[in-house]
């Protein structure tokens, strides 16, 4: 760079942009800060690169100074951190993007509305303290957020996506935690939306809702084994293609979620899932009873389904005639014995 001196990591990544190789700063007593305004002159094509060869900003263990704002830019190569923290926020606003992979690292903040990404967006394991915005955004291959710990922004949000279009999937799953809400209203996943063994909701804003589908199309199902969410869970409107896999959930004991999806089932013409659907939610229900009120559950549950199998009390029935019969057949034969 002509007109900067770059400090020695930025040296080594200057130099090992081209070729797309690693710049390692955690070992030993080397010097780990890198201004923002590099990482993003490299980014957007300030540097050249070597025929047969991608270059990309690889980076581990850095101090990023500064901020990096990408704002309505489009960004030529990857950009790939691992272990590294950034002191401000990070801005991707309507920007351009290939993969953004920032693996284990730490983040104020990232607003990414209106950002086209032409890759995956990977925060595998990431802290990001302020939240998360992807509103509007349209990302070519999968959301993974796998394990990563989301805070809340000033109005209670730890991921704000309404209208977000994913052609691949959404992964929160695996260890995934958000302070806030998780808003999705509008959204469009194809692939799956996997919230398995996550948690959300708790420090979310005044309308209490720990995660809105609302409107949302998910062309693939939805995994929600173990999700636990401290707040209501809204699906209303929200069309969902294959499963909807809720065992092991712990939906803070509100009914909204089984009986939205029952709705949607018997919207779509499909009946007996939604029987199925709301005869699991009053087996999950049953777990926090006391000992009477869970004894009754079970009864109900044996004979006659909560009322979800209709066909089940004519078993018992049939078995009691069948009973019956055999009792006064017995009588009968013992009377007649005795003549």
């Amino acid at each position: 760079m002509a007109d900067w001196d770059l400090a020695e990591p930025e040296q080594r990544l200057w130099d090992a942009f081209p070729r797309g190789e690693w710049v390692d700063l955690r070992s030993g007593d080397l010097e780990r800060t890198v201004r923002a305004e590099v990482v993003t002159a490299l980014l957007l094509g300030a540097a050249g690169h070597e025929p047969g060869r991608r270059p990309a900003v690889r980076l581990r263990g850095a101090v990023v100074t500064g901020r990096l704002d990408l704002m309505g830019s489009t960004a030529l190569w990857p950009l790939v951190c691992e272990h590294c923290r950034f002191e401000n926020p990070l801005r991707f606003v309507e920007a351009t993007t290939g993969t953004v992979r920032l693996v284990d690292c730490d983040v104020p903040s990232m607003n990414a509305a209106r950002m086209n990404a032409r890759g995956i967006v990977n925060l595998h394991r990431s802290r990001i303290g302020g939240g998360l915005r992807f509103d509007r955004a349209t990302i070519t291959g999968d959301i993974v957020l796998i394990g990563a710990e989301v805070g809340v922004d000033a109005e209670g949000v730890s991921l704000a996506a309404e209208g977000l279009m994913v052609n691949g999937n959404l992964e929160c799953r695996e260890g995934f935690r958000a302070a806030g809400s998780v808003l999705l209203r509008g959204a469009r996943i194809d692939g799956t939306l996997d919230v398995r063994d996550a948690e959300i909701g708790g420090r979310q804003g005044r309308d209490q809702v720990a995660m809105s589908l609302s409107r949302a199309a998910a062309n693939t199902g939805i995994v929600a084994i173990r999700l636990t969410a401290h707040g209501e869970v809204a699906m209303r409107n929200a069309r969902v293609v294959g499963s909807v896999q809720l065992s092991g959930a712990k939906l803070s004991n509100q009914p909204q979620p089984y009986e939205q999806l029952a709705s949607h089932y018997t919207r779509i013409g499909q009946p007996a899932e939604a029987r199925r659907v709301l005869f699991a939610k009053e087996r999950l229900q049953r777990r926090t009873n006391t000992r009477l009120p869970k004894v009754w559950s079970l009864l109900q549950d044996a004979t006659v389904a909560y009322g979800y199998q209709p066909w089940r009390p004519l078993i018992w029935l049939g078995l009691l005639v069948a009973l019956g019969a055999a009792v006064f057949a017995a009588a009968v034969a013992r009377v007649l014995a005795r003549r």
